[in-house]
């Protein structure tokens, strides 16, 4: 029932999104993307960047800090292009 509960918030959560950019403006659907856009990032450096960092050996560290910020620079140069 549990995995049943967290298979149905995805698609709960992007519905309940939709609305509320749908009904809100200005502001408030700014905020909103701005809470998803921290919570998806939060995601990808507390739990997928930073074991990469601190369990990596060698040469392996440095790749995946320099990929990650090469990461981090294209999608600002994106963010500012479009």
């Amino acid at each position: 029932t549990l995995l049943f509960f967290f298979c149905l918030m995805t698609p709960l959560g992007i519905g309940f999104g939709t609305y509320l950019s749908s009904s809100l403006e200005g502001a408030g659907a700014a905020g909103l993307v701005c809470f998803a856009a921290g919570s998806l990032l939060c995601v990808a450096v507390y739990d997928m960047l930073m074991p990469s960092l601190i369990l990596g050996k060698g040469h392996w560290k440095r790749r995946s800090f320099l990929a990650s910020l090469f990461g981090f620079c294209a999608m600002s140069l994106l963010a500012v292009w479009s």
